[in-house]
């Protein structure tokens, strides 16, 4: 098989590895992209697939690149319409959507269309997954306003011909199904509901609601599967999941969708948890949003009677203290462990504040991007999804531009200085290789 065929690794052992990564990551870093027009040349919405030869496949604004081991470009799809979502490999083939809601598959070997099939009005323009699995491709459609899909359709993998289609009823932002193998699918929606659906039919088989106070609270964060299928979301204990808002980490059965505990957490959520390969541990980085650039913020340019690109300039050069200029909270993080039988807490390993306004990338490349009459910023989380290596580590990406290599064991960390900002699908892995993508590149790592 494939070694990392969705953003999130593989089925049945979900954001883990077993492989392990060199201790100093800058020192060891083979090779790195970015657009050919420049780091602020396309938004970068995938992970790095990885197949069996080990050549990685990402996606982004521009369409699909597939590039050897060693970094050459392969090939480039370039679909009319952006690309906004993370795709995923399955027997040959590619597949993923666009803004238009078209869903596609591509020939891995050649990067050629084999179906492209229009399914809906439009596709969600927060970062979704197209998740392939057992002949079923699983995608989100219908955007609700501002983001989030009210609408999941499943597909013949062979020729795009529908199978089914399952509404949520509340959208499923940045929705990414997972599949526990017993032929269904598992999603969060935006209030940390958790909905099990047949992958062969679409019919419901049961559904989780958060509980009353969280009702309508909204997270970008999601839901991942523990060893023995248990449901594990990290999503809002109450609010927006602004800074001095509360997030919230539950475990829901996989059986029937009991509840099974629910843990308050001092910071909000919106990444996804990881459970280690023991089951011992189930892990979540939390940490409020981060705000569009200051170029773009009417009520910073009303209030500091300032234009966007002298807006622009004002933001960068306040560097670290710009929030606190602002008189707005710097946003605190922290990677925390549990027990995932009962919630109780493990370690916890606070991260440095973050001083800017918005990720790093977003305003530097606001302006370049803007004038491409492009997307005009990436507007990640704080953080992306975390994967554990086989030595224990948290491998986590941090809107500060840092790549995180956290050791619960010792609460100390190294960081890697990827230059941007990270959307949520994380670090991939293969023997002797590890990659991620940023909002604007993709870095790589073989040893």
């Amino acid at each position: 098989g494939y070694y990392w065929p969705h953003a999130r690794g593989n089925v049945g052992s979900y954001s883990q590895t077993e492989h392990t990564a060199p201790a100093n990551l800058t020192a060891a870093l083979s090779w790195s992209w970015h657009h050919p027009d420049g780091q602020y040349g396309t938004v970068v919405t995938s992970a790095p697939l990885i197949d069996d030869q080990k050549n990685l496949y990402i996606a982004g604004e521009d369409g699909v690149r597939k590039f050897s081991v060693d970094g050459k470009e392969l090939w480039h799809y370039h679909p009319r319409e952006n690309i906004t979502t993370c795709p995923s490999l399955m027997s040959g083939s590619l597949f993923g959507n666009t803004a238009n809601g078209t869903v596609f598959a591509l020939d891995m070997n050649t990067g050629k269309v084999l179906w492209a099939k229009k399914k809906a009005e439009n596709a969600p323009n927060d970062t979704g997954y197209v998740e392939a699995h057992a002949g079923v491709v699983v995608t989100g459609l219908q955007a609700f306003h501002g983001g989030g899909a009210l609408s999941v359709m499943g597909l013949d993998a062979k020729d795009g011909s529908r199978l089914w289609e399952y509404q949520p009823g509340i959208p499923m932002w940045n929705i990414m199904p997972l599949f526990p193998g017993d032929d269904t699918w598992v999603a969060m929606d935006l209030h940390g509901g958790v909905h099990k659906v047949s992958l062969s039919n679409g019919t419901l088989i049961w559904r989780a609601n958060p509980p009353a106070r969280s009702e309508r609270s909204f997270s970008k964060g999601g839901v991942i599967l523990g060893p023995d299928g248990t449901a594990y979301t990290c999503s809002g204990l109450e609010g927006f999941g602004q800074q001095g808002q509360h997030g919230a980490l539950r475990a829901y059965a996989a059986k029937d969708g009991k509840l099974l505990w629910d843990r308050s957490l001092e910071y909000p959520c919106h990444s996804w948890p990881v459970v280690s390969k023991d089951g011992r541990s189930v892990i979540v980085p939390t940490g409020a949003f981060v705000a569009s650039p200051a170029a773009s913020d009417l009520g910073l340019l009303v209030r500091y009677k300032k234009m966007p690109a002298a807006m622009h300039n004002f933001s960068l050069s306040l560097g670290a203290k710009e929030l606190r200029t602002y008189g707005m909270a710097e946003k605190t993080a922290a990677v925390r462990a549990f027990d995932p039988l009962t919630g109780e807490p493990q370690w916890s390993v606070e991260l440095p504040p973050y001083g800017r306004l918005a990720a790093r990338g977003d305003e530097e490349g606001y302006l370049v991007r803007q004038a491409r009459h492009r997307r005009d910023q990436c507007l990640p989380a704080q953080f992306g999804a975390p994967t554990l290596s086989g030595d224990g580590k948290v491998y986590v990406g941090r809107a500060d531009g840092l790549l995180y290599a956290v050791d619960g064991s010792t609460g100390s960390y190294q960081t890697f200085d990827a230059l941007a900002g990270f959307l949520h699908p994380g670090t991939s892995w293969a023997p002797g290789l590890m990659a991620v993508t940023t909002c604007d590149g993709l870095f790589v790592w073989k040893y």
